[in-house]
């Protein structure tokens, strides 16, 4: 039996390694919430992607392919025997990629699959991260893996369907399914409030309106009421563009 472990980013990497948890390592370096993901096929997902990759954030495409695409292929040619941990945090931006690499694993031959959240405190919060999590805490993490069911890795895919086809009513259906994924319907609604009602750039537009001109402060005030959505600098540097 091998353990293959998704980590969502490399950030994680160095403290994943210095824990010396058994295992190969897969790195998930996506930002689905950003960008068009409703490609007819895998193959043409992946072109999709690198185009929008290197026209929004100037990564070549050969770089996508090489860093991301072939990364996460890696997925589809698991065995039975092998274990797979999908180290995730809870906000929209994380979920979004787990839910895509559970539709990859679906289709792989993978065996066991299980969830690593960030385990900081006794309660989990949606906004708790892997960010600057110690050697210590990864471990303590991987030690409350939860496994998931057919019926959880189902919901993954389903989810992943229906978020890249934007079925915003089916997406809200599924949000109050009973999951290992302890935040669903909050990111669900995260999600809806997005694609119905702007609410990102619209927490930028009376954060801008009230006069704040230097990103960093930008930043830190919409992380304060927007942390759940998981955005980094660049897509919130993006948005702010798009809203001019």
């Amino acid at each position: 039996m091998t353990q293959i472990h998704v980590l969502n980013g490399d950030a994680l990497v160095p403290t994943f390694e210095a824990s010396k948890i058994e295992g190969e390592k897969i790195v998930c370096r996506e930002c689905l919430i950003d960008g068009a993901v409703n490609a007819p096929s895998l193959g043409e997902f992946w072109k999709q992607r690198a185009d929008f990759i290197e026209s929004t954030y100037s990564e070549s495409k050969n770089s996508y392919m090489r860093d991301v695409a072939e990364e996460l292929a890696k997925l589809l040619r698991l065995s039975p025997d092998d274990e797979v941990y999908l180290w995730f945090e809870h906000d929209l931006f994380c979920q979004i990629n787990l839910w895509f690499v559970i539709s990859l694993l679906r289709n792989s031959k993978a065996g066991k699959i299980s969830v690593v959240f960030p385990s900081l405190a006794d309660q989990p919060r949606i906004t708790d991260s892997f960010g600057g999590i110690s050697v210590d805490g990864a471990k303590k993490s991987f030690l409350k893996a939860k496994r998931l069911c057919e019926a959880d890795i189902a919901l993954g895919a389903e989810l992943w369907k229906v978020y890249k086809n934007s079925e915003l009513e089916i997406l809200q259906e599924l949000s109050v399914r009973e999951s290992a994924f302890p935040f669903l319907r909050e990111v669900c609604q995260l999600e809806l409030e997005r694609k119905k009602n702007d609410r990102p750039k619209n927490a930028l537009r009376k954060i801008v309106a009230e006069g704040v001109t230097d990103f960093r402060e930008v930043f830190r005030r919409f992380l304060a009421t927007e942390a759940a959505y998981g955005f980094g600098d660049s897509q919130v540097k993006r948005m702010l563009e798009q809203i001019g």
